[in-house]
């Protein structure tokens, strides 16, 4: 940001003043110092002083005109009549010398001051002021001797010119340094894009400045201007740089799916309000563009999801026909231009994919024609129409021979051939030894697409294989399919309870579709009309007045929060009785050096509530890490019926301090939990992900009171030796801890 400059500015070259430059001015004229009067009345005194020789001259000056030249004689009284009358007392007798005149009032009084001269006093008495009171206001002074720099006698002019010179420079160079300072200070707030400070400081320097400084009135209203003009410049430059470089960042974060980062929060709090709206003001055209291009995405996505499906119910009836020209040409990118741009991941790769099955089973054909040319043996072929039993009699151009049973002698078109009947020709080893028994797996879930979902992913994971791209999304397709057939026929049910109005009925339906909702809202199923019609089902079910409370420690409600406590009880000999066995590798459930288990509680429950409410959903969560042994593992939550204590529970005891053991070591005797559990999940093979208990049967009993808040143990209910399974935390060393990937457990209230 611009200074002032002050270095070109010059002012008179008077001796400095009486005071140091930048004194302030007199603001409290009622102060005392060493026992004299208070300076107001000092300088009253003193002023008044000055006024009353002006105005006794003034008086002598109306005295002199009225009265100069008449002397104290008395006029001689007119006669009465023609006689004469005698002489008056007054009268000089004829003859005499006349008496002298009596003298006169002025000849009487002292000569009156001149102007000059109360003028020169009135100067001298603020002379003294600035010489012996370093308090007294320069401004004043300067304000009051001004007309004496006019005064007619070039004594005066000159008196008061010499007083003020010095008071005037001392002027000068206070304006001057508080100009700069304000300058300075308004350029480092500028700098830290306080922008509205800077404009306060610089215009409240103005107002302070003393006015009665030449440089003051000469140069700060131009020096205003010029400064609040460049900080107008940078304050719009910083707008311009804010907005680019919070659109960018929105735009990476959305794009990426990830969170926000800090930056944008920063932004949209930014301490100047005209930047903080303007960036506000961008998030929401941001906002509102990205959900108008979501919303075309997922119509696009939609109807490529449809394209998509009828592709593959098209390849699947020409290799069913046994037409692999056909299925050939289908699988081709410039055949398929629309599908290319989205429905399924890498929609390339899954158009190669196809073709690459096409590729695959004439290559098993071939193998079979080549098998069937050398061979006699008995087979039984299943056809796509029909069967063929008989021993193998060679092959012409595309045809497998089959002489029958009475003799008689039938061709078989190659391609006509099921999996199964491939199978009676080809065995697995030579087919494996080909690289071709995915092409047979395929064939056979073109075949049963019904039942694909089922067999398929079963025979890769036999054989330790992934199951290919093209096939996991063409599964995900029909399930996304089955889902959304699922949901649009409860919604109907929903629409139509919502006419009737009935509360409880919509209640029930929109309960019935709600998992086919969450589903399809993870999969972006959820047009604006779905929306439509869950909007006006929670409206009418005070949806809208629910909350969501997490307790997670050290997260949530607060930071201070710490009542979700996890206890690890582990049989391995050397922690049985420990009360402090280390998760360094996790919360861990299964065997791993023994049998291990968890003991999880929350406390404060009714307090995290903050106001009474009806808990509707309660979901313990734990973020599953790596885990050896995880995938089929069924982990079940059991209520506790002993009061475990927090950080002394173990394997054999609930309360290590008091040596009070559980009726059966590990809690799992019929005194110590109860024989259901409340809920239970079961593992697939995914890993860094959270896994979901529903609890909201305990959590609603322990706050109406119906039971007691005595915990929950989860362990492994189905072969608990033969699975391993682990979660967050990590390691017991805080430092390296990820808060937001602790327990937690999620509660969906709504208002009672």
């Amino acid at each position: 940001m611009s200074q002032w400059n002050l270095s070109s500015t010059t002012v008179t070259d008077a001796p400095a003043g009486p005071r140091e430059a930048g004194t302030p001015d007199l603001q409290a004229d009622e102060d005392q110092a060493g026992g004299l009067l208070p300076l107001r009345t000092r300088i009253t005194l003193l002023v008044l002083l000055g006024s009353a020789l002006c105005v006794l001259f003034l008086l002598w000056a109306y005295y002199d005109a009225r009265h100069a030249g008449i002397t104290v004689v008395a006029a001689p009284a007119p006669a009465r009549n023609s006689e004469a009358t005698a002489p008056s007392a007054t009268q000089a007798p004829p003859g005499d010398t006349p008496a002298p005149a009596t003298p006169t009032a002025a000849a009487q009084r002292p000569t009156a001051p001149t102007p000059t001269a109360a003028a020169l006093a009135e100067i001298e008495v603020f002379a003294t002021l600035v010489r012996d009171d370093p308090d007294f206001s320069a401004g004043r002074a300067v304000t009051r001797l001004q007309p004496y720099i006019q005064f007619p006698d070039e004594t005066v002019r000159a008196a008061a010119s010499k007083v003020m010179q010095p008071l005037l420079a001392d002027l000068d160079a206070r304006a001057r340094s508080a100009a700069r300072g304000a300058a300075e200070t308004a350029a480092d707030l500028a700098d830290a894009q306080d922008f509205p400070a800077a404009e306060r400081t610089l215009r409240q320097a103005w107002e302070t400045l003393p006015h009665e400084s030449p440089w003051a009135a000469q140069h700060a209203v131009r020096k205003l201007a010029d400064l609040l003009a460049t900080l107008a410049r940078e304050q719009t430059e910083a707008r311009a740089q804010a907005l680019a470089e919070f659109e960018k960042e929105w735009r990476r974060a959305r794009e990426a799916n990830a969170p926000a980062p800090p930056r944008l929060a920063a932004l949209l709090q930014h301490r100047d309000p005209l930047i903080r709206q303007a960036v506000a003001a961008a998030q929401a055209r941001l906002e509102d563009e990205w959900r108008t291009k979501a919303l075309k995405r997922r119509e696009q996505d939609a109807a490529l999801r449809t394209a998509w499906l009828g592709f593959f119910t098209r390849l699947n009836a020409a290799i069913a026909e046994g037409d692999l020209e056909a299925a050939a040409k289908l699988c081709q990118a410039d055949a398929q231009p629309e599908l290319v741009k989205g429905g399924v991941a890498e929609p390339q790769q899954v158009l190669q994919g196809c073709a690459a099955d096409v590729a695959a089973l004439r290559k098993a054909y071939d193998l079979a024609l080549t098998v069937a040319r050398a061979e006699k043996r008995s087979v039984s072929l299943p056809l796509r129409r029909g069967r063929v039993e008989g021993a193998l009699d060679g092959v012409e151009g595309r045809q497998i021979f089959v002489t029958l049973g009475g003799g008689a002698r039938v061709g078989v078109k190659v391609e006509n051939i099921t999996a199964a009947g491939l199978l009676s020709i080809l065995d697995e080893k030579a087919l494996a030894g080909a690289n071709l028994l995915g092409a047979v797996w395929a064939l056979s879930a073109y075949e049963n697409a019904a039942e694909a979902a089922a067999f398929l992913p079963k025979a890769y994971a036999n054989a330790k294989q992934p199951v290919p791209l093209h096939w996991a999304e063409r599964f995900r397709l029909e399930k996304f399919q089955r889902l959304d057939d699922d949901a649009t026929k409860k919604l109907r049910k929903v629409e139509e309870e919502l006419r009737g109005g009935n509360v409880e009925k919509v209640r029930a339906a929109f309960e019935a579709v709600r998992p086919a909702l969450a589903a399809l809202e993870e999969s972006g199923g959820m047009s604006e009309a779905r929306r439509a019609v869950v909007a006006a089902a929670e409206k009418l079910l005070g949806k809208a007045a629910a909350a969501r409370v997490v307790l997670q420690n050290g997260v949530s409600p607060n930071a201070d929060y710490a009542g979700l406590v996890t206890d690890q009880i582990s049989q391995y000999r050397e922690s049985a009785n420990r009360t402090d066995v280390g998760v360094q590798y996790g919360l861990k459930a299964g065997a791993a050096g023994g049998l291990q288990r968890v003991l999880v509680k929350a406390d404060g429950l009714e307090a995290a509530l903050k106001a009474p409410a009806r808990v509707k959903r309660a979901t313990l969560e734990l973020y599953q890490i790596d885990s050896p042994q995880a995938p089929g593992a069924v982990l079940g939550l059991f209520r506790l019926k002993r009061a475990w204590v927090p950080d002394a529970g173990t394997w054999l005891s609930f309360d290590g301090a008091k040596n009070l053991t559980w009726a059966t070591p590990g809690a799992s005797g019929d005194a110590d939990t109860e024989a259901k559990e409340d809920a239970k999940v079961t593992l697939d093979q995914k890993k860094n992900v959270w896994r979901s208990w529903d609890v909201t049967a305990y959590v609603q009993e322990v706050l109406t009171g119906k039971t007691a808040n005595n915990g929950l143990l989860l362990r492994v209910i189905n072969g608990e030796p033969d699975y391993h399974v682990r979660f967050y935390p990590e390691t017991d060393l805080e430092s390296v801890k990820d808060a937001t990937l602790r327990p937690r457990l999620m509660l969906e209230t709504e208002a009672q």
